[in-house]
C-alpha cells in the first residue's frame, strides 16, 4: 500500500510504526522520506511518504491488515512556510481573481483575507495594490507562520 503524504510542509515524525509492523499479516513497512525531509501531497507532490506490504491467505485478510496499520500511523508534519504557496487550483483561482479586479479597478480597495495560511494571497493582493489588507486565520500557526514573511508591509496584518 503506498503511503499518501497529509500534507505539504517538513516531515516532523511518524509514530507508531512499530505498531504497524506488529499487526498481523504486515511484512514491512517502508519510510522514504528522511525526517526533517520536505514534504507535498499528491498531485503538487511527485511521491508518497512510503509503502506498507502485507501477505495474508486471502485478499480480505491483506486489506484488513494494510487499513490496521495504516490507521495505527501518525504522522506529524510542520507546515512551516510550505504551505500557501500558490500551487495549489483553488489559489491559483483566487490569484487569477486578485489579476482580474486589480485590473479592473484602480486602486483596488481594501481586502480581507480569511483563512489565510501562509498568506500567499493577502501578499498577492498588497503587491497588486490592494490596501489595507488584512489577513485572519482561526489556527494560531498559520497567523504565527505568515507574519514573519519578509513580503508582508505595513499595509497588511495577520491575526489569529
Amino acid at each position: 500500500m503506498m503511503l499518501p503524504i497529509p500534507a505539504a510542509g517538513r516531515l516532523v515524525a511518524v509514530h507508531g510504526q512499530d505498531e504497524a509492523r506488529a499487526v498481523p499479516h504486515i511484512t514491512a513497512l517502508e519510510i522514504s522520506i528522511p525526517i526533517g525531509g520536505q514534504v507535498r501531497p499528491l498531485p503538487e507532490g511527485d511521491r508518497y511518504l512510503g509503502f506498507l506490504f502485507a501477505r495474508a491467505s486471502n485478499p480480505s485478510e491483506v486489506e484488513e491488515a494494510l487499513r490496521t496499520a495504516h490507521g495505527l500511523l501518525e504522522i506529524v508534519i510542520d507546515p512551516g512556510q510550505a504551505f500557501g504557496t500558490g500551487a495549489h487550483a483553488s489559489t491559483r483561482l483566487c490569484l487569477e481573481l486578485l489579476l482580474n479586479l486589480a485590473a479592473i479597478e484602480q486602486p483596488p480597495g481594501a481586502l480581507l483575507d480569511v483563512g489565510t495560511g501562509s498568506g500567499v494571497l493577502a501578499i498577492a493582493a498588497a503587491k497588486l495594490g490592494f490596501a489595507p489588507v488584512v489577513a485572519l486565520d482561526h489556527d494560531r500557526e498559520s497567523a504565527a507562520a505568515a507574519r514573519p514573511n519578509p513580503m508582508f508591509s505595513s499595509s497588511m496584518s495577520a491575526s489569529s
